[in-house]
Formats: structure tokens, sequence, C-alpha cells
């Protein structure tokens, strides 16, 4: 069971220990703030399972924390209740009410009913029929008023009671005065230790002249004694910081109060050589029959400026990291990944410029993806391996630290790409395990330069984002696969659903244009007696002309594509010989790809698809007209041939299932150890199904939720995939996201739905020790109860990275072992049976 966390928010210590005390034994985790800004902080990034906060805080009171908490999104679901006893009467709970406290508490409250209260709490925010949230009332004017005057009487409240603790205060520093006064009886002795004393010790007159100068002041400031003795101590300051101490003795003297008695000043101290060092200082007064004095104590902190500043480097470093980190792990478009991995790593060198290009193998050429700066400004975002600022970097595949840009021999800019003088920086590869795939570039404006151990986290930075990078495009390439996939099923559901060929192709151009990423796209129909190809559907157009499209076979790109029944693609259509301007007059469209459109070995018509800015078409973009070409053509002959579009759907799912089965063994390859399991868990759950008398449509969704069960590995690194030993907790926690990876992958295709239980519920138990939703008995789908046991044979049977294969007989022996366990008994009864 997870152990329920509590956040407490209260400015005293006394009180959150005593709290923090009581609910850790009552088995909570407790994390503690001393005032709402804090809790806000703590509370978004690591959500708690209920917040107990007081009322009045500095910083941030508790009613303005509640305030924040049931406006933020993530939070104002969790319970937050009040517990105080500071000046409550009856307006402070009516107002807490108002702004949507879950519970309200006086103190004292005896423990257990007390535990009792935040046990109901959260109970309520268990349950799966919650009662709906408290939201607090609209803010209007009176609700204002009302909360303005609360904190106004507490906080009047609040200055009564400082004035009797400063009353006390005064005693006791009366009663210090007189102890002091009794230890300066013993000079001589005192004298002595404030000499070898390590922090500079000074004696000032009620006019803030110096009286007493001790060896650590002389060592420090670099004054003699004898020098300083009747000067004024702020001569040891800079003069921007005089005026703040001036008149701080004065004020000691007239109030007869400490002045930084406990809290002390960070300054700066001034050397007798003009240098400035960072100081501590504390001033005291006393008095005794010669007058008034102050003493300041002051200590050299410049090693320990030195260690916060390097400190606090280093937390932004590693904050940024662990941005970065989720980021990349969490990213699933390169498009939204890539800027805001630069913009973290930018933040983390504190530099406003750089860049991210990435290789595209298809054109051979760098791209930029990402930039910010004068980088961003460079009118060229393509260059070839070795030509232009990214190239020369990307052909040594090696880090690459410049003084100045402008003048690196080693860089040569490409027209278009302006480097200004004045900026220096790093280039670094982006590596994944196939090889370099990019550069990231930082710059920094002189007289800063890039240091080693910022290269080296550089260095580290792209590590990371070379695997995720390889990770996010096998996940958008799968996506897209995905998307395809249900792009395709969704146009067979169109032809299968419509006989109006105009309304099948009007659909049909819709997810063509937004499957392939073009600006318009139509259909040609070809006459098989007059061999004439005429405009049948188009979707994108500005104007009409193409509508009046009416040629020969053979004639354009388009009738020859119909007349060699081969795609042909036009990079540049403006200046070749063979296109038809008038065809698109007005349309500024640049490229041109047609496709023919081929049902029974017949060219039945032509499909044509512009692009108003240069295009190169990839292989997968190529392959995926060709099977929506494939498809326009059996939308056409549909509306001809009603019979044969039975004969077209078989086909279609066979196609369908054939990928699926691709993804398949793809997944299989991917992980060399399990090649060939999914293919045999499939036929070995498909056998167990039967003989358990499962349906043919079970059968066929059964099969292709085998086929997938694997497929949210795709989200699973390859160094947890593949690691030979066993995994940590982390590792092991990123490989049970898998089930729900699949899920979230499939659920958008509506014909794999029915196919879901098992790539989803495949992990479950039937004693409810699985994953990822803990399901017990025969609350998993029965498919994937079946499936759990042929997947562990095979599993068993089969050698893996951190173990031999079992024998058949010791696997069978384990499923008998753990029937009623990991496995439904009347599973493993089908399964043991011949």
């Amino acid at each position: 069971m997870k152990i329920k966390r509590v956040l407490i928010v209260d400015d005293k210590e006394e009180n959150l220990f005593l709290l923090q005390s009581l609910l850790q034994g009552h088995g909570y985790e407790v994390v503690t703030s001393a005032h709402g800004a804090e809790a806000l902080v703590k509370a978004r990034k690591n959500l708690p399972d209920l917040i107990i906060s007081d009322l009045l805080m500095p910083v941030m009171d508790g009613y303005t924390l509640l305030r924040n908490w049931k406006a933020d999104e993530r939070l104002k679901t969790i319970p937050f209740v009040v517990y105080t006893a500071t000046y409550t009467d009856e307006r402070d709970e009516g107002l807490a009410l108002d702004l949507g406290v879950d519970d309200f508490i006086l103190k004292p409250t005896e423990p257990e009913p007390f535990i009792a209260r935040i046990n109901q709490a959260i109970a309520k925010a268990k349950l799966t029929e919650r009662p709906p949230v408290r939201t607090p009332i609209a803010e209007k004017a009176s609700l204002m008023k009302e909360y303005n005057e609360v904190l106004i009487r507490k906080l009047e409240e609040k200055a009564l009671q400082l004035e009797e603790s400063n009353r006390d205060l005064q005693k006791e520093i009366v009663e210090r005065k007189r102890a002091e006064e009794a230890l300066l009886q013993s000079e001589g002795h005192l004298l002595s230790v404030v000499q070898t004393a390590g922090d500079a010790i000074v004696t000032m007159d009620a006019h803030g002249k110096v009286r007493f100068w001790n060896g650590a002041a002389e060592s420090m400031f670099g004054h003699l004694s004898a020098e300083m003795v009747g000067q004024p101590l702020i001569g040891v300051l800079p003069e921007r910081f005089r005026g703040g101490f001036q008149h701080r003795p004065k004020q000691s003297i007239e109030t007869g109060q400490l002045i930084l008695g406990q809290h002390p000043v960070e300054t700066i101290g001034l050397r007798r050589n003009g240098g400035e060092f960072p100081a501590e200082i504390t001033i005291s007064s006393w008095k005794e029959k010669k007058g008034t004095f102050s003493t300041a104590i002051i200590r050299d902190i410049t090693e320990r400026k030195h260690a916060e500043e390097e400190i606090k480097k280093r937390l932004r470093e590693l904050e940024g990291m662990n941005r970065i980190s989720t980021i990349l792990r969490t990213a699933t478009i390169l498009e939204k990944m890539l800027p805001s991995l630069l913009e973290e790593t930018l933040a983390i060198v504190e530099s406003d410029t750089g860049a991210i290009w990435l290789f595209d193998p298809t054109t051979g050429t760098l791209r930029r993806a990402a930039a910010r700066g004068w980088l961003a400004a460079m009118e060229n975002t393509v260059c070839k391996p070795g030509e232009g600022f990214p190239g020369g970097v990307f052909t040594t595949n090696q880090v690459h630290v410049s003084d100045e840009f402008a003048h690196d021999p080693r860089l040569h800019a490409l027209p278009g790409h302006s480097i200004p003088a004045g900026w220096g920086g790093a280039c670094i590869p982006i590596q994944s395990e196939k090889g370099i795939i990019g550069i990231e570039c930082v710059a920094l404006q002189l007289p800063r330069k890039i240091s080693p151990e910022q290269v080296n986290l550089l260095v580290t930075l792209s590590e990371m984002a070379g695997t995720a990078i390889q990770r996010t495009g096998l996940i958008e390439q799968t996506t897209n696969q995905l998307e395809r996939l249900s792009a395709l099923h969704a146009i067979d559901t169109a032809i299968n659903a419509s006989m109006d060929i105009k309304v099948t192709l009007g659909y049909f151009l819709d997810q063509v244009m937004n499957q392939l990423r073009v600006d318009a796209a139509a259909v040609l129909l070809c006459d098989p007696h007059l061999l004439i190809l005429e405009y049948l559907a188009g979707r994108g157009f500005r104007g009409n002309s193409i509508a009046a499209t009416r040629m020969r076979v053979g004639e354009g790109h388009a009738g020859r594509a119909a007349l060699d029944r081969q795609l042909i693609h036009v990079a540049d259509l403006m200046h070749d010989p063979v296109a038809q301007p008038e065809r698109v007059a007005g349309e500024g469209f640049v490229s041109h790809t047609a496709v023919p459109l081929i049902a029974k070995g017949q060219v039945i018509g032509v499909l044509e698809l512009f692009h108003r800015s240069p295009f190169t078409p990839k292989e997968d973009w190529l392959e995926f007209l060709k099977t929506l070409a494939g498809q326009a053509a059996i939308a056409i002959n549909n509306a001809t041939l009603f019979s044969d579009l039975e004969s077209a759907n078989v086909n279609l799912s066979r196609a369908n299932d054939a990928t699926l089965e691709g993804w398949s063994r793809a997944m299989d390859l991917r992980d060399k150890e399990t090649e060939g399991h999914s293919q045999r868990v499939t036929e070995t759950t498909l056998i167990l199904a039967q003989r358990m008398g499962l349906g043919d449509e079970q059968l066929v969704h059964i099969r292709r939720g085998a086929l997938l069960h694997d497929l949210g590995k795709l989200g699973v690194p390859d160094s947890i995939l593949n690691k030979p030993g066993s995994l940590t907790e982390e590792e092991m926690a990123n490989m049970r996201r898998h089930p729900t990876l699949a899920y979230e992958l499939l659920l958008p295709i509506e014909f794999l739905r029915p196919a879901l239980d098992i790539p989803y519920c495949h992990h479950e138990r039937w004693d409810g020790s699985g994953y990822p939703r803990g399901l017990k008995g025969e609350q998993i789908p029965l498919s994937a109860r079946i499936f759990a046991v042929g997947d562990v044979f095979d599993a068993l049977t089969s050698d893996r990275p951190y173990r031999k294969a079992w024998s058949p007989d010791a696997a069978v022996d384990y499923i008998r072992e753990n029937s009623g366990k990991e496995f439904d008994p009347r599973v493993v009864e089908a399964f043991l049976r011949e």
C-alpha cells in the first residue's frame, strides 16, 4: 500500500515537530514548510495527498495559500485542512469555508480525533465516486473585504503579542547587559582573547569613531590600529555602502537596543590597497560610565561566498539537467522537444543564443531544427556536411570550442550565415547508437568564455539528447504508422458506408491532405474507351482552373503517370517544360506529384498532389502515397463494381494484419534475445483460446492483441530492454510503463480497440499483484489471462540477457505451481490438457 504524503505548513518549529511526530506515528510520510509560498513550490514539485496549514504566517498566510491552492488545476482536488488556534473566531472559519477549505480544525485537539478527521479527508479524496471538490465562491468585493478584515484583525492581535514578547526581550537584554558588565571586569583576560580572535573586532564610541582595533582587523583591512583609532569605521566600507551604516550606532544609543546582534548583515569591506571583499558584520551596543559604545564583529566571507556561488551554480545545473531529463523522457514529438531542450540548455550556461541542427539522411543535409538569438536570424536553414557554420563540425564529429566564431579559420560561413564579431562558444556533436545525428551550438558574448566544465556538461546533455531524439524518432515513426493505419481504416470505412463516389473521394482527399501534408490534391478519372483524364474531385485549390482539366493519356505529368503506370514527382514545377501552367494558374505551386490509380490491372485515374513550397518526398511518404492511391482506385472501382468491394476489404484487412505482423517482427528484432517471441506466443495463445471455446471473431482480436502485446516497449530505452543484469527500481518502473504506452498508442485506432486487452493487461496477475492497474481475478480480461500463460511459457523457455532458457518441463511446473496466484486456474487447466 502506498504511504500517504501529508504537507504541513506552520511558521513555528515546535508546531511542525509535534504534528510531524503525530502523523509519522500513524504511518504518514510528512513534508514540512515554514510558509505558504514554500508549500506551493514543494506541492507542485511532488503532489501530496493532503495539506494541513496554519493561518497566520510570514511571506504567505494560510488564506492566500488556500486561494492559490484552489486556483491550481493540479492541486485543487487535494484536500486542504486548516489547523489553527491563533486568535480564532467564527469569522475565521467562515472565510476559510468561503475560500474552499475541506476541513477546519481548532487547536488543541486530542490526537485520536485529529487523526480520524485527517483519515476521513483523505478517504473522501480516494472514493471512486468522489463528491464534488469544494469550490471557492467567486471572489467578490465582499469576500475580499472579509479576507482583509480578518487578516488585519489577526495582524493586530499578533502585534499585541509581539509587544508583550518585546517587553520580555527588553528585560532579557537588560539582564544580558548586566552579565556583559560583569564579564568586562576581567578586562585584561578579555583583551587577550579579543586580540587573538580570528574575526576583526572593533569598538566605536557614540560618534562612530574607532576606539579599539584588534590584530585580525589589521590583517583583514591592512590598516594598523594606530592608523584607525579615532577614525570612523565606515572608512573601511566602499562609499556606496556607507550611508546604510552611518546612522545605525546612533539609533542603538537612542533605543538602547542591540542592532544586528543576532542577525549579521552582509556587506563589502574595503582594504587599504583599494581591494574589496565580501564581509559579514554584527554590531551591538553597550554602556559604561565613560559613555555608550558599539562593538562590531567583522568576518571575511570570501571563501564562503565562493562556495555558495559554486553550490548555486551546481544547483542551477542540476535543476536544468533535471528539467532537460524530464523533457527528453516525456516528449513524443521532435518539433516540440528540441526548442525546449535548447531553451533549458541555454539557461544552464546563462546564454540566449544557440541552435540545434539535425542530419536528414534522405537529403544528406543538416537542417536547423531549433534556434535562438542571432543563430535564428541566419537565412540558410539547410547546409551540407562540411559546409557552413555547423557543417564543418559535423564532418569532424569532434567537440569544437572557439574563442570567437567570426575569426575561427575552421568555420566558414555560407551566404546568409552572417556570424557577428565578439561571440564564441562551443559546437557539440549529437550522437546516437547509429552515429552522429546532429550538432548543438551554444554561443557566449565576449568577454565571457565557455569553461571546460560547461563543455563537459554540454557533452553530457548532447549524449542524453541523442538517445532521446532516436527514441522520439521511433515513437514518431510508430505514431505515424498508427495514424496512417487508422486513416486507411477510416477510408476503408467511408468506402463501405457510401456509394456516392464524390462523397467518398471528398473524405479520401481530406485524409490525403492531412496524412501527407500537401497543399492541394485532385483525382482525375480515366475514360478507358477515349483514354481521356477528367477532373473528378479536389481539395485545397484557390481557383477553379483545375476543374476544367481534360487531357489525353500521355499528355502532361498526370497523363504520363497514367500511360507509364508509374509515380512521377516534379521538384520544380515552374521551370518544367512538360508542366501545363494553365491548369494551376494563380495557385503558386512549386512541386507536383502524380500517381496512377490502378484497379484490377486497369488504370482508372490519377491522383495529383501539389506543394506551394519546395518538397522532397521520403521513401515512407512515397510508399504511403502508393497505398492511398490503391485505396482511391478501390473507391472509384467500388462505385461501378460493388460486388468486388468485399474482396477489396478482405485484402485490406490482410494488409493491416500483415502490417501488424511486420510491427511484431520489428519489435522482436529490436531485442535479439526474444526474436520470434511474438509469433510463437501468438500461436500458443490462439490454441489455448480455441481449447477454451472462444469464437472466430474473438480469435481475430486475440491474434492482433498478441502480435502487438509488446508495442509499448518502443518507449523503453535499449539500455534497459537489453540490460544483462537485474533492473534498478527506476529502470523497472520505466519497463512497467510499456503496457500503458501500448494502450495509449493503440487506443486511437478504432479497429484495434477490441484487441487492446492483451497489450494493456497481459502483466496483470490473478492474485492482484500485477501491473499497471493491479487487476485481480476475473477483473482481468479473459484474453489477457489466456495470453499470460503462453507468454510466460515462451519467455521461460527462451534465452534472455539475464538468464538461460528453462526446459519445457521446468516451465510447465512453474505454471502449475503458480495456478491461482499468477494465473487463472481454468486457463492453466486448459494449458495442461493434451
